[in-house]
């Protein structure tokens, strides 16, 4: 028992000493979860090594297929590529009953990749004379089975990258995307090792169970992968924040608080239950949310190549500021007026919460979310918190969420417990 655990141990200390970006897993997203998700990038590999490597090769050499065809064939993958933004948005937008925004998705993209590597082994056989149908049928299958196997890699691939960044805190993202391509490289090297075992000595019938089997693995770990585990963070929650007043939302880190947020600014979508708007008694549509929601948090990274004049400016194409404010007006109501040539990603972290407060609080947004507002402030940067906020909230709707901050709520005067709903 003794030895069990200490062997488990030692391979946990060693994995991310010799795992590329293993240094990318977190609290929210820990090291072990982070690799079953990652599984579905290995089914990408593999498909990619089948479709470009094998199938390429074996084709034209052992099948005698014109090259010319199977070049049209390698390249039908690519049609769907373009897609993908499409793939996405979807994703990013789909309502599900069972609160599964992404993963239908990634089954979608299974299904497709699975269809099409059943498929293939149909072609192979009429491509390879075994069988008395003509071999126009065979082109059409292969056809039609690259496409699907190209659709499917397209969008598992798009949507299990923008699950992982959905999981992972916003300082690790770019370990966890180099991670998930690490692991796309594994898997075409690793498949590409075991398909030249397999096939060392060729057959039909051989290359046939190599794409059964590829096909059954592909099912088996992106099955593996979508099970990356679910916990609940907020529960049973009735909650009516009525226009104009002015709530903080209380509890310790990891309680939910910024969760609530991004639900109420429409960001995340609740497993079960709904988030409605209403503005001027009309419920608002889903994608009108955004325009009437103005948000500051630590979690929400600025464009670091933009200059703080570019920042605010770019800010303003998408929401529109208060009455009477332009870029210099807020640069100089962030206190940064002296610095608006200079790229955003050499600013100081209370700079940065600065320039994010002021964006937040100045557009002309009805619904005002504040989560943590005094992070990376100083004294002096929370008194400027609390002036700008009071000078410019009105009859906005505030929610700032604290972790029992005074300072930053000083103007609430309602107050949820966010950890009773747990």
């Amino acid at each position: 028992m003794k030895s069990g655990l200490a062997i488990t141990q030692a391979l946990l200390r060693l994995g991310p000493a010799i795992l590329p970006f293993a240094d990318a897993a977190t609290k929210e997203l820990p090291l072990g979860r982070l690799m079953r998700l990652a599984l579905f990038q290995v089914t990408v590999g593999m498909a990619a090594v089948l479709l470009i490597g094998t199938l390429n090769r074996v084709m034209i050499v052992e099948l005698a297929v014109p090259a010319w065809i199977v070049a049209v064939m390698l390249s039908l993958p690519l049609l769907f590529a373009p897609l993908r933004a499409l793939v996405g948005f979807r994703s990013d937008t789909h309502r599900s009953v069972l609160g599964w925004r992404r993963v239908p998705y990634i089954w979608f993209g299974t299904l497709l990749q699975f269809g099409g590597l059943a498929i293939m082994p149909f072609a192979l056989l009429i491509l390879s004379g075994d069988t008395t149908g003509p071999l126009w049928v065979g082109h059409v299958a292969a056809a039609l089975a690259f496409l699907l196997v190209g659709a499917g890699l397209h969008t598992t691939q798009t949507v299990g990258l923008a699950l992982a960044t959905d999981l992972a805190p916003a300082h690790a993202r770019p370990k966890v995307v180099a991670l998930l391509c690490a692991m796309l490289l594994a898997g075409m090297m690793g498949s590409a090792v075991l398909f030249g075992l397999a096939l060392a000595n060729f057959s039909a019938v051989r290359l046939i169970q190599v794409i059964q089997g590829a096909a059954l693995i592909t099912i088996v770990l992106n099955g593996i992968a979508k099970s990356y585990g679910r916990e609940t963070v907020l529960k049973g929650l009735v909650l009516t924040i009525a226009s104009g007043s002015r709530t903080v939302v209380v509890g310790a880190n990891g309680s939910g608080k910024s969760t609530l947020l991004q639900l109420l600014a429409g960001a995340a979508l609740p497993t079960t239950g709904t988030v409605s708007h209403r503005h001027m008694s009309r419920e608002l549509p889903a994608d009108d949310v955004y325009r009437h929601v103005s948000i500051a948090a630590p979690y929400l990274n600025l464009y670091a190549e933009l200059s703080l004049q570019e920042t605010i400016a770019f800010h303003a194409r998408f929401k529109p500021f208060r009455q009477g404010t332009d870029v210099i007006s807020v640069a100089h109501a962030a206190r940064l007026e002296h610095v608006l040539h200079k790229p955003v990603q050499h600013f100081s972290s209370g700079m940065a919460q600065r320039l994010k407060l002021a964006l937040a609080i100045l557009s002309d947004t009805s619904l005002l979310l504040l989560d943590e507002p005094a992070s990376n402030l100083d004294q002096a940067g929370v008194r400027w918190y609390q002036e700008l906020l009071a000078a410019h909230l009105d009859e906005r709707t505030l929610v700032v969420a604290s972790n029992h901050q005074a300072a930053e709520h000083s103007l609430c005067d309602q107050r949820i417990e966010v950890e009773r709903y747990k």
